[in-house]
């Protein structure tokens, strides 16, 4: 009895021992993870999110159209240029693929490019996507899932940018101009491609309630068979500098230079 008594005191003794430990400061490796990780954060001239439509209203063959324009888009010389001008630190890009309030996926982590060959990568990448949602159309759900992969990557950008496309406006869920505000509050830019399949005024619609920061803006393509080109220069128009964004991209070789217009904001 007077064993099991002592061991008693004896395991109460250590387990006040333990306490003092860990509240002094003794369990600090278990945290330093989290410090370490903020540590590490890369610099670089800008953090993008393209954010692509998956909804219902997005046929097969439709995603086919946005995914192999991207990939395009990547392989492109005016756009690897403009990762280039960016400068030595390169940009950092995330591809998601969103339909409703709460369908998003990251679909293509994020990835360091500062050349042609990151190019080469990222374009594999969004290649080998596949297409992993249906559903409706919620933008406000879209921008907050972009945000929250932006706020909570390794990188720390000097601009962060949101690259919206859409072929309809936002059906449910909160209104979309909540969930933009909250973004451009974050420091983020809101840019959007308007994918023109009927005679609705998606343009207006997203210059409105999407569109919004810094330098925003909003172009069209006229349905989803122009996305290519449509992305190609909204593309080197975001990874530009400020300065330069304002000069319009010359079009590469085969590509129709109407196929995108843009909507000042």
């Amino acid at each position: 009895m007077r064993a099991v008594r002592l061991a008693e005191r004896t395991g109460w003794s250590l387990a006040l021992l333990g306490l003092v430990w860990w509240s002094t400061g003794g369990a600090a490796s278990d945290r330093a993870p989290a410090t370490t990780g903020l540590a590490k954060s890369t610099a670089v001239a800008l953090e993008l999110v393209l954010a692509v439509d998956a909804s219902t209203s997005v046929s097969d063959q439709e995603f086919i159209l946005q995914r192999g324009g991207l990939s395009a888009a990547f392989r492109d010389r005016g756009v690897c240029d403009a990762i280039e001008r960016a400068g030595p630190d390169g940009i950092a890009v995330a591809l998601v693929q969103w339909s409703n309030t709460s369908d998003q996926v990251l679909a293509v982590p994020w990835t360091h490019l500062r050349g042609a060959a990151d190019c080469r990568l990222m374009a594999q990448r969004i290649a080998g996507m596949k297409r992993s949602l249906v559903g409706g159309t919620v933008m406000s759900g879209a921008l907050n899932f972009a945000r929250a992969q932006i706020e909570r990557n390794r990188f720390t950008g000097r601009r962060k940018v949101i690259d919206i496309s859409a072929d309809g406006p936002d059906r449910h869920g909160v209104a979309p101009a909540r969930a933009r505000d909250r973004a451009v509050a974050a420091g983020i830019t809101v840019n959007a491609l308007a994918i023109m399949t009927g005679q609705y005024r998606l343009d207006d619609y997203l210059k409105n309630n999407i569109a919004g920061g810094p330098g925003a803006f909003v172009m069209t393509a006229s349905g989803f068979d122009d996305f290519s080109a449509a992305i190609r220069l909204k593309l080197i128009r975001e990874i530009s500098d400020p300065s330069m964004a304002e000069r319009r991209p010359a079009p590469s070789p085969g590509c129709r230079a109407q196929a995108a217009v843009e909507c000042r904001l």
